[in-house]
Parts: C-alpha cells; sequence; structure tokens
C-alpha cells in the first residue's frame, strides 16, 4: 500500500505545470529573483541598422552554478521564443531575464527590465554625395568658393551637407559650404538629430570636389579713405562713393551700399544721394550673384546738417562814418548810431556788441554808453543770422570825467521813520526815497551821516537802527553831500499779533513750475487753490521770497518767478519773510543737458532726458522753428540735432518763432543682443500701362540671429496714382514666376495715408516671412506719373532695437 501511494505522488511531481515546477525547485533556482537593471531606451549606433540589445545592460549577471544567461524577450511574461539574435534587433520593446539552464528556471515570472529600441536611419541610406559639379572656383571679386549648392537631387531629410579635406574624416571640416583654400574637399551628408556629435553617411567618401581659389585684388574688400561723412550747405544729402579710395578690382564690378554689414534687402537705390544714417559697402560682380565679403566693415557714417536759410544780413561789414568817440560834459554817455554810416538791409537790424564774435547779449541802450569798444552787425531777426561772425566794424568810446553826477542835493525822504512788517525784522530802506536819483548817480546809504565805511550792501534788509541816504556817481567816485540830514529810523514792530501765522501757504498739489506758450503769453497765479487761508489774511504775490517786490497783476503773470505769502493788512504782517512757494513761468525749455548719446543695446534716444522739467506739452522738431512735421517718436530719436517747443502740435501753436535749445544725439555702434528685422520689396516690373496691375512681395528678414517677438508691425504709404490691396488668406503672388506668401499670418488695417500690417506669429532667427500685396494703375492717372511704395517697418517691432535698416522705398510709374 505505501508503494502506491509513493507512485502515485511521483507521477503527480513529475507532471505538474512548469511555473509552479519554478515555485517548487525555487530553492534550487541559481537565477536569482532580483530584476535586471538595464537602460530604458537604446538607439543604434551610426552606420549599423540594427541594435545591440547588451549596450543596455547596467548590471551583473549573477554566476549562479556556471549556467546562468541573459535572454530578451518581446513580452514581459518570457512567454513563447526569446530573442534569436539580441545583438542585432530592430525598433521594439524588449524585456530581460536571467535564466538557469540547469533548472530550467527564471529570475522573475514578470520582467520590469524593459527597453525600448530607436533605430534611426542612416544618413542618405549609406549613399555617397551625389554632386552636380567636381571643380569649384572662386568668383572675383569674392575670395571665397562657395560649395554647399554643388549637390544634385533632393537632400536627405535632416541631414547637412559637410566637407572634410580627408576622406576618412580625419582632416579639417568645412560646415558653412565656403572655403577661401585651394584644395581637394570629400562631402559627406551629416544628421545631427540622433546621435551626439552627429552621423555621417560614409566612413569614407568618394564624393571628391576640387577647389580652385584665385587671388582677388584688396582680398574683395572696399578700402574708404574717410569713414564720415556731412554734407555741404547748401546741399542736403552726400555722395557715399567719396569715401572710397580703391579701384574695384574685377572687370565689370561694381560697388553696392547697404543698410547693414550683411548686404541683406535692397541696396542704395542712389548712392550719390544719400540722406544721414549708416551704410556698407561691397564689391560685387556684374551679376550681383558674388560679394567680396560676407560681413562687410566699410561702414561710413552720414550725417546731414541743418543747412541755414538765406540771411536779409548780408555778409558786407557795417560801413561807419566814426571809429572813435568821447562824450561831451555833462553827457557821460555818447550815442553809438552816431558812429553808423550806411543803410541797414531790408530784413534786417543794427545791433551792437562788446566783442568781435557778438557773443552774449546786445548793448541794451545804444544811446548811452561808457567807455569801451563795440562792434557793429547787422542781424536777420526772422533767420537767427548775421552778416559775420567776427566784426572788423569797431568804435572805441573814451569815458572823460565831468562834474560829479550825484548833485549837491540832499536825498528827499518819504518819511523819516519805518516800522517793520511782520513778520519780517528788517525794513526796505529804498521805499522811503522820494525822488530819483540825478542821471549817472545812484541812492546809497550808509549808518552813519559822513559816509564813512562801507555802505548797506542790501538796504532792502535792514534791521532796526538809524541809516542817512546819499547820491553817488559810480563812475566818479562822488557824493551829493560830505554830511546827510536824509535820516530814516528803522523801528521793530511787535509781531506777537499776527493773524497770517508762521506755515507756508498750502498750495493743492504742491508748487510746481508753469509753461507759457505764445498762444497765451502770461499765467493767472489767482487759479492756483489754496488749501486754506488764515481768518483776517489774503493770498498774495510778490516777484521775490522777501516780499519787497509785488505782482502787480498777479492774474497776469509774464515770464519770471513768483512766491506767495499770507498777509494780514490790518496787523500789516506776513507769514514769512521767506517763502518756498515757488511758482516759476517759463518760455524756453530748461535744458539738462545738450547732448545726449544712446546706451547700449539701445540704438535710440529719449529727447525728453535733456529737459528737466517733465509732465509738459512738449514738442520736438529737427529744425529750429517748428518746419514740418514734429518728431514722430521723441522717445527713440536716431542721431541727429532736434530742438524742443512748448505748444500744440495740433493748432501749430508754439512758445517761440526761433528755438535756441538745441539737443544733439549720437548713438554709439552698439552689439544688438535683440532680433533685426530688414525688409525687401519684389515686384517683376516697375512701369505700368493704362489699367494695369502686378503682385509685389514684402520679405522681411531677421539677421541678426535671434527670434522675434510678436507682434511685428509695418506700413505700407498709400499713392495717390495706384491703388494698393492684398489677400487675408495665405496663397501664391506671381511674382518671379510664382512666391508663396504667409497673409493668413498677418493682419491687415488702414486709414487714409497707411496700409499697417501686424503679424500674427514670430519669425524665427535669421528666418522670413513674406506678405503679398497687389498694385493697380488707377483709372485716368495721365502717364509720366511717379510715385513709390514705401514700407516702414515700425520702431522696436518684434523686440528689434535696429531702426536703421527700417525703411525700403520702390519707385513706380506709369508709361
Amino acid at each position: 500500500m505505501k508503494r502506491v501511494l509513493l507512485f502515485v505522488l511521483l507521477i503527480f511531481f513529475t507532471n505538474i505545470p512548469k511555473c509552479l515546477a519554478e515555485e517548487v525547485n525555487a530553492s534550487v533556482c541559481h537565477a536569482g529573483n532580483a530584476q535586471v537593471l538595464v537602460d530604458a531606451t537604446l538607439t543604434n549606433e551610426c552606420l549599423k541598422p540594427a541594435a545591440n540589445l547588451k549596450d543596455a545592460l547596467n548590471s551583473v549577471i549573477p554566476a549562479g552554478n556556471g549556467n546562468n544567461e541573459l535572454v530578451w524577450y518581446t513580452n514581459s511574461h518570457h512567454t513563447g521564443s526569446p530573442v534569436s539574435s539580441p545583438s542585432q534587433v530592430g525598433a521594439g520593446t524588449y524585456y530581460a531575464f536571467i535564466y538557469d539552464a540547469v533548472n530550467d528556471c527564471f529570475n522573475t515570472g514578470t520582467s520590469t527590465a524593459k527597453v525600448d529600441v530607436t533605430i534611426n536611419p542612416i544618413p542618405n541610406n549609406g549613399q555617397q554625395v551625389a554632386l552636380a559639379k567636381t571643380t569649384v572656383t572662386n568668383i572675383c571679386p569674392s575670395p571665397t568658393a562657395f560649395l554647399g549648392n554643388i549637390f544634385s537631387g533632393v537632400p536627405p531629410a535632416d541631414c547637412d551637407l559637410v566637407f572634410n579635406t580627408k576622406s576618412d574624416l580625419s582632416g579639417d571640416f568645412i560646415f558653412d559650404g565656403k572655403t577661401n583654400v585651394s584644395g581637394t574637399y570629400y562631402a559627406f551628408w551629416k544628421n545631427n538629430n540622433y546621435w551626439f556629435n552627429g552621423c555621417y553617411n560614409t566612413a569614407n567618401s568618394t564624393a571628391k570636389v576640387v577647389v580652385t581659389i584665385n587671388a582677388v585684388p584688396l582680398n574683395g574688400l572696399v578700402q574708404l579713405s574717410k569713414t564720415s561723412l556731412t554734407n555741404a550747405c547748401p546741399k542736403t544729402t552726400v555722395n557715399l562713393n567719396d569715401a572710397v579710395s580703391s579701384s574695384i578690382p574685377c572687370t565689370g564690378g561694381k560697388i553696392r551700399w547697404y543698410h547693414s554689414n550683411k548686404h541683406f534687402g535692397s541696396p542704395v537705390q542712389d548712392p550719390a544721394n544719400v540722406v544721414a544714417g549708416e551704410y556698407w559697402a561691397f564689391y560685387t560682380n556684374a551679376a550681383e550673384d558674388a560679394f567680396g565679403t560676407e560681413t562687410s566693415t566699410a561702414k561710413v557714417t552720414v550725417t546731414i546738417n541743418n543747412c541755414p536759410p538765406p540771411c536779409d544780413a548780408g555778409t558786407a561789414q557795417v560801413p561807419l562814418i566814426k571809429t572813435s568817440m568821447a562824450n561831451v560834459c555833462p553827457t557821460k554817455t555818447v550815442n553809438l548810431s552816431e558812429a553808423f554810416g550806411g543803410t541797414v538791409p531790408t530784413g534786417a537790424f543794427l545791433y551792437w556788441y562788446d566783442n568781435a564774435t557778438h557773443s552774449g547779449n546786445p548793448v541794451a541802450n545804444i544811446n548811452a554808453v561808457g567807455g569801451g569798444t563795440y562792434y557793429a552787425f547787422y542781424r536777420d531777426l526772422t533767420n537767427n543770422c548775421f552778416n559775420t561772425n567776427l566784426s572788423t566794424a569797431k568804435v572805441t568810446v573814451t569815458s572823460i570825467r565831468c562834474q560829479c553826477a550825484a548833485g549837491t542835493d540832499q536825498v528827499t525822504l518819504k518819511k523819516n521813520v519805518v516800522e517793520t512788517v511782520c513778520p519780517a525784522t528788517t525794513a526796505n530802506l529804498n521805499k522811503v526815497v522820494a525822488v530819483i536819483a540825478p542821471l549817472g548817480s545812484k541812492v546809497v546809504w550808509y549808518n552813519n551821516p559822513n559816509h564813512e565805511g562801507s555802505p548797506q550792501t542790501n538796504p532792502e534788509v535792514s534791521p532796526a537802527g538809524s541809516y542817512w541816504a546819499f547820491f553817488y556817481d559810480v563812475d566818479d567816485d562822488c557824493y551829493n553831500t560830505a554830511l546827510s540830514s536824509a535820516k530814516v529810523t528803522v523801528t521793530l514792530t511787535d509781531c506777537s499779533v499776527c493773524n497770517a501765522g508762521t506755515a507756508q501757504v498750502d498750495v493743492v498739489g504742491g508748487p510746481n513750475s508753469f509753461y507759457i506758450t505764445t498762444c497765451k503769453p502770461y499765467k493767472d497765479l489767482t487759479e492756483y487753490q489754496i488749501a486754506s487761508v488764515p481768518a483776517g489774511t489774503s493770498v498774495v504775490w510778490f516777484k521775490d521770497p522777501n516780499h519787497v517786490n509785488p505782482v502787480a497783476d498777479p492774474t497776469m503773470a509774464p515770464v519770471g518767478s513768483y512766491y506767495a505769502f499770507y498777509y494780514d493788512e490790518i496787523h500789516n504782517c506776513f507769514n514769512t519773510d521767506n517763502s518756498t512757494v515757488q511758482v516759476t513761468v517759463n518760455q524756453i525749455p530748461s535744458l539738462s543737458k545738450t547732448n545726449l548719446t544712446g546706451i547700449c543695446p539701445a540704438n535710440t534716444a529719449n529727447l525728453n532726458d535733456a529737459v528737466s522739467e517733465q509732465g509738459l506739452e512738449l514738442v520736438w522738431f529737427t529744425n529750429n522753428s517748428h518746419s514740418g512735421e514734429p518728431v514722430a517718436d521723441p522717445f527713440h530719436a536716431g542721431a541727429g540735432t532736434y530742438y524742443g517747443f512748448y505748444g500744440d502740435a495740433a493748432t501749430g501753436c508754439y512758445n517761440v518763432d526761433i528755438s535756441t535749445t538745441p539737443v544733439t544725439v549720437t548713438i554709439n555702434n552698439c552689439p544688438i543682443n535683440e532680433a533685426d528685422l530688414t525688409q525687401t520689396v519684389v515686384i517683376n516690373a516697375l512701369n505700368f500701362n493704362s489699367e494695369a496691375s502686378r503682385d509685389f512681395v514684402v520679405n522681411l528678414y531677421e539677421i541678426n540671429g535671434f527670434d522675434t517677438k510678436a507682434p511685428i508691425n509695418f506700413k505700407i504709404s498709400k499713392t495717390g496714382s495706384f491703388d494698393i490691396t492684398y489677400p487675408t488668406v495665405s496663397g501664391t503672388s506671381q511674382v518671379l514666376g510664382g512666391t508663396p506668401n504667409e497673409n493668413s499670418n498677418w493682419t491687415f488695417s488702414e486709414n487714409a495715408s497707411f496700409i499697417t500690417v501686424t503679424s500674427t506669429s514670430t519669425i524665427p532667427a535669421n528666418g522670413q516671412a513674406t506678405i503679398g500685396f497687389k498694385v493697380s494703375r488707377k483709372p485716368g492717372v495721365l502717364k509720366g506719373s511717379k510715385q513709390s511704395i514705401t514700407v516702414t517697418l515700425v520702431g522696436g517691432s518684434g523686440g528689434e532695437l535696429n531702426a536703421g535698416n527700417n525703411l525700403s522705398v520702390t519707385a513706380i510709374s506709369t508709361n
């Protein structure tokens, strides 16, 4: 009976399933129970069409009983057959197991050691590069040969054409397809997408090209005799070719000028007549498909100075009939008009200065001048010019001493006792003088009747005490008397009772400055709102902070500074004898600086940085007579000279006719670390028959290697003889045999003067966008009409900082 039971058990254990056997025999399975450590992903090596799964292994296989091995399955449960060739697998997912062949068991029933295999394509399927030509030479004036376009057929996807000086890639590489060295080069297709150092189509190229570099005079570079040009008045343009010192190196070659150093966009159409800006010169061949350099250093900066208008003052010296004069006593002065011996030109005036260069202010009263040397000028006030900047029309005046101008009379006084006005503790002595000092003299005050010692330095602020008045002749250093009887006693007023208090006047909004224009040449000071006026007082205005000189009419205060006070009329006192509540009425902008320089990375300057006062209606022009259009964007002004005016640009009302506050803007050459956009206009023909129409495209290029930032805005000026229209969806413009446009990525709006185009997407670094339009000749337009398609990139579009290459003008005409 025991033998039968043992036999039955033996049969049972012999025929149990394998998975159960693994569990039963787990104690003798040498595969262990740890998961295999592997990389999650694996790809093939360059030039190998398959991957080796062993390359994904990150752990050591346990030795076990010596029969353990690494096996791979395409499922996580090791069902079916293992992978037959793990060293040559294609794309897919694979699972690793340790297998004990002796005990027929695995390390696990479910593997998490998963490897995803990707098989990347071999560049050009491992085929050699097909070349369209095997010899290349440079084209004068370029010292460089171009290899990038010598292949035939379609380039493989995701591949770049590169060259090496050795067929086995052991030499020097050319990645940009350009070389200026003669020699033999081998072509390769390189894929950079899948391998760290890239992958080549072959390890040994037979695609060979022989390059010959012919010498180019001056190495193809334009040589300059000068790097800056300015106009010679009356001409308002310059000829760029005046700056060139070298000859064109190639037969049939030419010089082309561009607005950037990369010869992108359209060249300058008329180099002999250019306006202010920066220009770069390139040598090119007749076909303009070869340039002496890709990046020009031959840069010329053009500055256009404002030419003065015709001057009515003429250029002749002022004719004189006297060159020396002297006063005749008792008169102590002479009349310079008596020295003039000619006729003042129409539109000019005669002025006299105390120097030969008309610097400073002219002589205020030419009818009564003292000793000195004086120079005559004709001056045209309208055009702000003189007949000369160095006058030889000179008159020397000799001063002859006469009888003392102070006379002998005592100074007559209004009163002999003066009380101080609270809160002041001083009095103004000059207010009690009842007469005008004799001609050639003035009133002075001493603290003694014998004018001993020094006179009062400021008689308008005299403390309590006794003072004596004298007439004093400054020129002859003499007094009216040696013993004055004109005595004034200043007494100190009790200021213990004064309704004006001691606080400064409280102007709502704070004291400020007000800038008048010629439309309203005054300021009503009473318009200022006072927060709280003490009872029994009123607000009064003076021309000084010490309430000495009152404002005659506060409702019509002209240019000047004014100070506010509380005044108690009953007690004749003020709140303070030193007001800090100042209002300044100005007419000319006050400049904190007259020169501005752009700060990198910006290539413009803010004109308002030159004005010390802010919050004003300030308008800028490029001329000193506010003629023409004002500066559209003074916050981003380019190099040049600008003039500021206060006024209303809409009504044409400004503070002065001629501005004397120029601001000069200098723009440094900055390394631009932002996108730089430029544009070109492409059209098949420029002349239009009756009712003809033609497509054109605007190409926008990013030329500085940075992505733009939306939105990008440009404007197209409307013309009188042509209509410009546009589709709002992308299509093909009939330009150069058919050019795809990207109009769906742009929005369009119009006003009476412009079509404004705005992007809805960005332009990548060194990328391009193309926008299509149609221009049609209007019915009834006569032949010979000339107009321009003017495209202007709005400053700052796409985040760019360089506005110097944002204008493109294409002339069109009617037949």
